[in-house]
């Protein structure tokens, strides 16, 4: 689901989806629930919530697939893309682990599940 940043209102915004995502890197077999809360801070977007799905994964010993309940909480911080577009080199310290960028005063949460499952 995609925001346009602009349009969140001062006091937040608060969602509960329930998404169908695809990802490469990650065998989704349930439905991505998600509590989330995104609240706007000049240029900024603050994500916070839960986030909870099944996957199927593989055992790295006996290489037999399972099923894998996966529930976490999540705290991001999005800023604007073009404020690392003047930088050559950009790296982050572990305190900025939980920061994404956005493009074009749109937010899109499909990312952001993504992100946090894997």
């Amino acid at each position: 689901m995609k925001f346009v940043i602009s349009e969140i209102p001062d006091e937040g915004i608060e969602l509960e989806l329930t998404e169908n995502i695809a990802c490469e890197s990650l065998n989704i077999i349930s439905p991505v629930r998600v509590l989330i809360k995104l609240d706007r801070r000049g240029a900024e977007v603050v994500a916070k919530g839960v986030i909870a799905a099944n996957v199927e994964m593989q055992c790295s010993r006996c290489l037999k697939n399972f099923i894998s309940h996966i529930k976490s909480r999540f705290n991001a911080i999005y800023y604007p893309a073009k404020e690392i577009d003047n930088e050559e080199r950009y790296e982050l310290t572990g305190d900025e682990l939980d920061t994404g960028f956005y493009e074009d005063d749109m937010f899109d949460t499909d990312e952001l599940i993504k992100e946090q499952l894997l």
